[in-house]
């Protein structure tokens, strides 16, 4: 094919296609996540894949998802009313509509489930029980600069828990989150964890308010990650820097010269290249937030300072106590000192805190959280993230009131008291991000059973044992071709290898005459001779038993 041709049929940057083997461990990992969500509860439901615009309200969303929304248009529109209007139509007057043709590729879960469960509030009334709990499963889309393990089109597997108050719904959710973890079987991850309402909290105790608070904590958050990352691998934290060294050297240059170590993140000396990294970001911070929003140098730097305080829960939990004022502070403060506390009561987790677990994202409004797997080498570690927001269906609510006074003109029913059910927290796992993960940590074996035979003769026996596993519930495959075509037991153990497979059920004249076949365990490289109904029903024995869907292959 000419190189004409081939660009032709070339993929969009930023998606991807997925091989067989891709595939595979993108379905067992999707697979295994659901299996747990299960066992909490959590039951599958579906949203579209497009959401109108107006759904992904800016100030709602926040900068990190708005400016990331890939947009299309439909012929037939939907009427809301004007943006904005929920605070203008406070006296009671009737807003203003705007048909609404714009829609997006959902770049998220949370606001279209939040949006399902309004709406079905809005049609049937209130549950008849509290909390709900939903899964899903799907692509989600954003138009980011791509760079590996960031695509613009990427798998999402994850849970909502909605009408269920902070404290206990905080803590199942990460509770599942840990157990999802262990599932998997990840290679060492850690939990940072964060609270929304304490540090912007602690930010409006100095002051800030309004845009400069939005802007001001986008900032912190920043420069909070950015120490997070230095703190890690070297690997991992070159990998970060050559990817986001251009992004800094831009923003820093409009103050002043850019450190060498940034010119070439690829080859600087890994303890300057992290020194110069948070110096730049956080000089250039500084002057930014002096500037801009008018604030004493000695105020920005007090803030600036809380992206240092990270780390243990005790000496965190300790610096913020010192440092936590106002009353809204101080009860965040004891709430996200109890979840500590109750997490760590309960399983025994590398815990982290830290200012940048909200991942920019606007909604949040109490716990947050990200799970990181640091010592796999790639720039982006984290592989889930979650956390509290109790506004967005109160947000989302209020907007389909506002909706139905346009339509109909006349004003909406007084809604009864939904302070105890538009209220929810989850988490989303980033498939993509657990397969690399898993892929660093030695290649995923699954549950599945390889039957091959050492001649031809034996191939259909081959095929009705392949066929009695998985009426048994046994994933299995028989060889198709044998010896004399070219398939060899050394071939077939190759195929069996390439398919991941746990076992390997071997078929051979002699053994099949004595009644016998021979039930290979490919991690351990052992293997017995047993009658073949003995041989099913240990395998039937060992699915039933739960077969490890990531048993970790030898390296």
């Amino acid at each position: 094919m000419s190189t004409d041709a081939a660009l032709a049929f070339s993929r969009p940057k930023g998606f991807s296609d997925q091989g067989p083997d891709a595939a595979r461990l993108n379905r067992r990992i999707e697979a295994t996540l659901l299996e747990v969500f299960a066992r909490y509860g959590y039951e599958n439901v579906e949203v579209p894949t497009l959401e109108y615009v107006d759904l992904y309200h800016r100030e709602r969303l926040g900068d990190a998802l708005f400016h990331s929304l890939i947009t299309a248009r439909l012929s037939d529109s939907a009427e809301f009313p004007a943006r904005g209007s929920i605070d203008a139509a406070a006296d009671g007057s009737v807003p203003r509509a705007e048909a609404l043709h714009d829609v997006v590729l959902r770049p998220d879960f949370t606001a279209p489930v939040a949006r399902m469960f309004v709406s079905r509030l809005a049609a049937a009334g209130l549950p008849d029980h509290l909390p709900l709990r939903y899964a899903y499963a799907g692509p989600v889309f954003r138009e980011l600069a791509v760079s590996p393990l960031r695509h613009r089109e990427f798998r999402q597997v994850g849970v909502e828990l909605v009408g269920c108050p902070p404290g206990a719904g905080d803590l199942e959710v990460l509770l599942l989150a840990v157990d999802c973890a262990e599932a998997l079987g990840l290679p060492p991850w850690r939990l940072h964890l964060g609270h929304a309402r304490l540090f912007r909290a602690m930010l409006m105790d100095e002051g800030l308010a309004g845009e400069a608070l939005t802007a001001v904590g986008a900032g912190l958050e920043q420069a909070a990650r950015l120490r997070q990352q230095a703190s890690g691998p070297d690997a991992a934290f070159r990998r970060y820097a050559e990817g986001y060294a251009p992004e800094l050297r831009r923003f820093a240059s409009r103050d002043g010269a850019v450190a060498e170590s940034l010119e070439a993140p690829g080859s600087a000396d890994i303890g300057q290249l992290r020194a110069d990294m948070v110096a730049t970001l956080e000089a250039r911070l500084l002057a930014v937030w002096v500037r801009q929003h008018s604030l004493a140098p000695e105020v920005a730097a007090r803030i600036l300072s809380l992206a240092a305080v990270q780390g243990p829960p005790d000496a965190v939990l300790a610096a913020l106590a010192d440092r936590a004022r106002g009353e809204v502070a101080v009860a965040a403060l004891g709430a996200l000192t109890r979840l500590c506390e109750e997490l760590q009561r309960r399983r025994e987790v590398d815990l982290q805190l830290t200012p940048a677990s909200s991942r920019g994202i606007a909604y949040y409004t109490g716990m947050s959280f990200e799970l990181h797997c640091p010592g796999t080498g790639e720039a982006l570690t984290d592989v889930c993230g979650g956390g509290r927001y109790d506004e967005l269906h109160r947000w989302i609510y209020e907007r389909a009131r506002l909706t139905r006074r346009v339509r109909e003109q006349r004003p909406s029913p007084e809604p009864a008291n939904l302070d105890g059910v538009l209220r929810g927290v989850g988490l989303a796992f980033g498939v993509e991000r657990l397969a690399a993960a898993l892929r660093a940590d030695n290649a995923p074996r699954g549950p599945l059973v390889f039957v091959g035979v050492l001649e031809n003769t034996r191939l259909p026996d081959a095929f009705d044992l392949a066929d009695a596993l998985r009426r048994l519930g046994v994933p299995a495959v028989a060889e198709l071709l044998g010896p004399d075509r070219g398939q060899g037991l050394r071939e077939q153990l190759g195929q069996a290898h390439h398919a991941r497979a746990r076992y390997a059920l071997l078929i051979g004249g002699r053994e099949w005459a004595r009644n016998e076949v021979l039930l290979r365990d490919l991690d351990k490289a052992e293997q017995s001779a047993l009658r073949p109904e003995d041989a099913l029903a240990t395998l039937a024995d060992w699915m039933r038993q739960g077969a490890p869907r990531f048993t970790k292959s030898q390296p």
